[in-house]
């Protein structure tokens, strides 16, 4: 009798193993997909032929991808979503915007949420967008710094990417900008960006198409993105 309720323990036990270790694999997926973080504690993650490394609690992220593969959870498709999409950048706002608003200085209407490119309705309040404002105050909210030897013999290929993927983000997104491009001392370049998700984006797609060592570092409290490809 005792043996058998030792075996029925032990049976319960397993299966409730099972459902943590299940749920843990849930959460983990969930972690690089929704790019969540743990109250506090240190995760490690090696996917495949990526190497990341989460420092978790109020400590900025870095993110380290190398060699040719984007793992799953680290692609263009879902980069919309990667800390919260900001369509709704509160940069400089003083309160809820009226709908619609549009911006004097570059003509995008906040309409149903979000702002867009559109004809500009004729009782629209009027209120400088997010990207106006950062553009006018000079603080991007993404670093991209681009750097190598492969880059400095390919920049001119090179930055036709950076500038159509700019121009296909900023097409659907009018908040995702490119602020400026300067020539950095070590032969390499620095582009600020309106936008985090567009820095993210640009890198991503630099990766995709030439490989090279892909870093991003995110700074949770100032909400700002610095992304470093180097080739």
């Amino acid at each position: 009798m005792f043996l058998k309720s030792l075996i029925l323990i032990r049976s319960k036990v397993f299966k409730i193993i099972a459902i943590v270790c299940e749920l843990s694999h849930l959460y983990m997926t969930m972690l690089v997909q929704k790019d969540l973080s743990f109250s506090g504690g240190y995760c490690q993650l090696f996917l495949w032929f990526g190497r990341y490394e989460m420092e978790v609690g109020n400590e900025p992220q870095e993110i380290i991808m190398s060699n040719s593969t984007i793992p799953t959870g680290f692609n263009n498709e879902r980069s919309e979503h990667m800390l919260q999409e900001h369509e709704h950048d509160a940069y400089k706002l003083k309160g809820k915007l009226q709908d619609p608003t549009v911006c004097p200085q570059c003509n995008a209407v906040f309409h149903e949420g979000r702002w867009q490119w559109r004809q500009v309705p004729a009782e629209a309040h009027r209120e400088i967008c997010p990207a106006c404002h950062r553009i006018h105050d000079h603080y991007p909210a993404g670093f991209l710094a681009l750097q190598g030897k492969f880059f400095a013999t390919h920049s001119k290929e090179i930055m036709n990417l950076v500038h159509n993927v700019e121009k296909h983000e900023r097409k659907e997104h009018p908040l995702k900008r490119i602020m400026a491009v300067e020539d950095k001392k070590d032969g390499g370049i620095l582009i600020t960006t309106t936008d985090l998700h567009l820095a993210r984006g640009i890198g991503e797609a630099l990766h995709h198409a030439y490989q090279g060592e892909l870093k991003f570092h995110y700074n949770k409290e100032e909400n700002l993105l610095r992304v470093s490809w180097t080739h």
